[in-house]
């Protein structure tokens, strides 16, 4: 689900219009169906106004894809795309690219998915839309183990990254792969 999805299915939830919730969130009406026609890809700071009016986490309003798990990290490390340029050395342009595309792009021997997780002091697992192992199944895999795994995947194009991603999507709806439900 988008961005803009789930905010219309709140919308609808709270018997409110698209400018209605612009206005209460102090954002020009225009300005925000632009973004919701563009998927619901907006700035943080016009997510963190929506998400206060919807009274929900701004996380809960992302997609589940890169973009999204980078802009959570962002939310939750209270940075800017631009604290993060500044932290990782990665230009404002890629990131703000990267947050509004579905995966990262990556070239061989280019450390940028390395570098964000850095940054946000996030998994890169995670980063990857990929759960780290929890310390029951054998702890957290070690940074070279992350490595391995960042390296073999950027060593496929992105045809491959794409069908990598469903393959361990698959492999988490295996049970002898899955982790023991919390208590």
């Amino acid at each position: 689900m988008t961005t803009a999805q789930k905010i219309d299915s709140l919308l609808k939830k709270y018997g409110l219009s698209r400018r209605q919730l612009a206005i209460l969130a102090q954002i020009p009406p225009s300005s925000f169906q632009s973004a919701m026609e563009r998927g619901g890809n907006m700035s943080v700071e016009m997510l963190q106004k929506v998400a206060n009016v919807l009274v929900v986490p701004p996380e809960e309003l992302l997609p589940l894809n890169v973009g999204g798990y980078i802009a959570k990290g962002l939310i939750r490390k209270g940075l800017s795309p631009q604290d993060l340029s500044h932290k990782t050395g990665i230009p404002l342009d890629k990131i703000t690219s990267i947050l509004a595309s579905k995966h990262v792009p990556i070239s061989k021997g280019e450390r940028t998915a390395l570098n964000l997780a850095l940054g946000l002091d996030i998994d890169t697992y995670y980063l990857l839309g990929i759960e780290s192992f929890d310390e029951d199944a054998g702890g957290s895999p070690s940074a070279a183990q992350q490595e391995e795994l960042l390296q073999a995947f950027q060593q496929l194009n992105p045809t491959g990254q794409k069908e990598a991603v469903k393959r361990v999507q698959e492999l988490g709806q295996i049970p002898a792969y899955q982790k023991a439900p919390q208590d």
